[in-house]
């Protein structure tokens, strides 16, 4: 790799605090997050539910769910989510039941 050496750097909660650092969750996280977030309602859920109840299972800080996405039309956040449903969605994870609505697929 021409020489190059690569380092991967692990930061702490702690680093995140002192150094102004806004964590944001891996997509097998929030995927996980949202999946128990659906088991436990054990009904159908509205986007909204899911995402309140995902950011609190990651205890996600409020830096982050109010960081802009890059079109400025929402959050980030908000925009990651859309994906994972859509993910778990073609994954046969997860249904739409209905605009805005969302269960755990009956397997």
């Amino acid at each position: 790799m021409n020489g190059l050496k690569v380092e991967r750097v692990h930061y702490s909660m702690e680093d995140f605090m002192k150094e102004n650092i806004v964590y944001a969750p891996t997509k097998n996280e929030l995927k996980e997050a949202t999946l128990k977030v659906l088991d436990k309602a054990n009904c159908e859920c509205t986007t909204k539910y899911i995402n309140e109840q995902v950011s609190k299972v990651l205890k996600l800080s409020d830096d982050y769910l109010l960081k802009e996405d890059e079109s400025g039309v929402g959050t980030e956040y908000n925009y990651r989510m859309r994906w994972i449903r859509t993910e778990l969605k073609e994954e046969g994870k997860i249904k739409n039941t209905k605009r805005g609505i969302w269960r755990l697929s009956l397997i």
